[in-house]
């Protein structure tokens, strides 16, 4: 059974500085809402300053944040709802089961959340990968057979990484294992201020080469969290 992700809506996004904008018929689902603004000065502004708006989607009144995104088709920005009472929530969930649509971007291999996976299950955790400033660890948000979503803490954006971009890392499963120098290409990137200066960076990535035993074990990983999941279903 196709899951229901999204639904649309009209959202308002109140302003105390300047007239409330009105968006008809954008995607929201529990976690945000989809592309609300370009790319443009004051938006920067915005999100630099990790300002916390108040939305109105449908009937209700929402706390959010700026979340920039970059992918194939240039920048744009979301809004990542910060929290929503029990009624919210039940409300949320009553527009999804009237309203819903399967999610919009299709995928070869669907990524599966590490979260949803057992700890038992030995799965790729971290990643260990060169910024301008030294290395950085990541924690791996998703993974599928073709590519990864991991994220990290930073004091701010780096225009050392960007989309399309050919990068070397190593992936470190729950269970200590170290599949080295994994090459991939960066393809999604997004990033949230939580405050001036602490931001939250997302890297998507696609393979482009794996040693052959690191490949076979990763392989190895996807074919038992899949059995897995599968005994759970």
């Amino acid at each position: 059974m196709t899951k229901l992700h999204y639904f649309k809506a009209p959202v308002v996004v109140f302003d105390e500085e300047k007239a409330n904008i009105s968006v008809s018929d954008v995607l929201v689902s529990r976690q945000g809402i989809y592309r609300v603004f370009e790319e443009s000065q004051q938006v920067q502004q915005d999100f630099l300053s990790a300002r916390i708006f108040t939305v109105k989607v449908d009937n209700q009144y929402l706390q959010a944040r700026l979340v920039r995104e970059q992918g194939s088709e240039g920048v744009h920005y979301n809004m990542r709802i910060l929290s929503m009472t029990e009624i919210q929530q039940g409300e949320f969930y009553k527009l999804l089961n009237l309203r819903g649509i399967p999610s919009p971007w299709s995928r070869e291999y669907p990524r599966i959340p590490t979260a949803n996976t057992s700890q038992f299950v030995e799965k790729p955790a971290r990643i260990i990968f060169p910024r301008v400033a030294g290395q950085a660890n990541g924690v791996v948000i998703n993974f599928s057979y073709l590519g990864l979503m991991f994220e990290f803490s930073s004091t701010g954006i780096s225009l050392s990484e960007y989309v399309g971009k050919s990068t070397l890392f190593h992936i470190l499963t729950n269970h200590g294992v170290v599949l080295g120098e994994v090459e991939a290409r960066i393809t999604r990137i997004y990033d949230e201020m939580k405050s001036p200066g602490r931001l939250t960076r997302g890297i998507g990535v696609k393979f482009t080469n794996f040693h052959k035993s690191s490949r076979e074990i990763y392989d190895n990983m996807i074919l038992d969290i899949c059995h897995e999941i599968k005994k759970g279903n």
